[in-house]
């Protein structure tokens, strides 16, 4: 089986393909795929086969790009579509040519993030299957809700309020995409793509409820994709030292995310007196004055890093709430933008984290009160940590890919 797969977002949108695309080729499949220029260290690093594109993303968020701009603003409304359609009026095209080029003879398409209109024009000029990847619930279902909508929509206006923002989104980008249709030789769409298939890369252990089959039509929840390190990693050695130094440190990390002005001095003086693991993340924004009790890294694998720390203070992303969990460690959430507030909430509710903290209301008080209360969770986090140590969410993807396949 050959499998494509394109996914421009953050590093958390590209980590799990890699993972399975590193699983695919253990199967003895092939595998390529297409994102964003500033996850091709990653790929390399695990072999797999990368196609970068057009956006530096990377880039984008580390500076006053609108894009940076808006997520630090927390705003996931329809003002985003704005930023949407500029950044597909520069890209749409070029993504799916990029990734035609690239893929050759793909029995199967996968896209996921802002790329999903460019995959699935793709697997359409190509004749094969198109695959939608989610990392978090995208549309609301029977005892599911969408971690796209904002908190409190009560559930019997879910389905209808997601439509609409679903149709405010395919219309907001529809010229765009004919555009490029047209370009490709294929006929004008009118309405958006229904009943395409779908994989639901997140733990039923992280979602109790109603789980999909995965040997039909629709959403097959496969559970998640952990990257494990790379073969033959080894820490700097500085890491090291400064773990071997004390007590397991407090971990903080916002991964790719641009960071609300006075948050990170408001995080680390309510950190006072504990031992502080600092990911500079791709913002890289680190403090004015470091100190011994406090290490800054730019990337440690999180499945080597994680069972190292007390606890972690981080932005709730699928990958990384996924990892802090798989590890054991109890999280201190502050969400920025998105998705980010669903996990932040679920991961409260289920007794993995600390009631959530508000990134551009934060005072230092709150944060202590946070790190006074992890080891409370302790029992419960490492409960569900075996949970999700015996379900192989790669595994059960591939076998639903080589269906859809053929």
């Amino acid at each position: 089986m050959r499998v494509a797969a394109i996914s421009y977002g953050t590093e958390g949108d590209v980590r799990p393909l890699v993972a399975l695309g590193e699983a695919l080729r253990a199967a003895g499949h092939d595998f390529l795929l297409a994102g964003d220029a500033g996850s091709q260290p990653l790929a390399r690093a695990h072999d797999v086969r990368y196609v970068p594109l057009a956006g530096g993303l990377r880039q984008r968020l580390g500076g006053r790009d609108e894009m940076a701009d808006f997520i630090r603003s927390g705003d996931s409304t329809l003002s985003g579509l704005g930023v949407l359609r500029r950044l597909l009026a520069q890209h749409l095209h070029g993504w799916t040519t990029d990734l035609l080029a690239a893929a050759g003879e793909a029995d199967v398409v996968l896209s996921s993030g802002l790329s999903l209109p460019a995959g699935f024009n793709a697997a359409e000029a190509l004749g094969v299957p198109a695959v939608a990847v989610f990392f978090q619930p995208f549309e609301p279902g029977d005892g599911r809700r969408s971690a796209m909508l904002p908190h409190g929509i009560p559930d019997v206006l879910q389905r209808p309020l997601f439509r609409a923002g679903n149709l405010a989104g395919w219309y907001a980008v529809r010229d765009l995409l004919n555009g490029s249709r047209r370009q490709l030789g294929l006929p004008v769409r009118v309405l958006p793509w229904q009943d395409y298939q779908q994989l639901g890369a997140w733990s039923p252990s992280l979602l109790p409820g109603p789980v999909e089959t995965c040997d039909g039509p629709g959403l097959c929840v496969t559970g998640d994709w952990p990257l494990a390190p790379p073969v033959g990693f080894r820490p700097d050695p500085a890491l090291a030292d400064f773990l071997a130094a004390g007590e397991p440190p407090i971990y903080v990390g916002f991964g790719s995310m641009s960071l609300p002005p006075g948050l990170l001095p408001t995080l680390l003086t309510g950190l006072a007196g504990r031992r502080v693991l600092l990911a500079s993340g791709w913002a890289g924004e680190v403090p004015e004055r470091l100190s011994a009790d406090l290490h800054v890294v730019e990337h440690v694998p999180h499945a080597w890093l994680l069972p190292r720390v007390a606890a972690a203070v981080h932005h709730c992303g699928a990958g990384t709430t996924h990892a802090m969990v798989r590890a054991g460690v109890p999280s201190i959430p502050v969400p920025i933008t998105v998705d980010q507030p669903y996990w932040a909430r679920q991961l409260f509710r289920l007794g993995l984290g600390t009631r959530p903290l508000d990134p551009r209301r934060l005072r230092p008080e709150d944060v202590a009160v946070a790190v006074g209360q992890v080891d409370s969770l302790l029992p419960r986090v490492r409960q569900v940590s075996i949970r999700l140590g015996t379900e192989d969410g790669p595994a059960t993807a591939i076998t639903r890919l080589r269906q859809i396949a053929g």
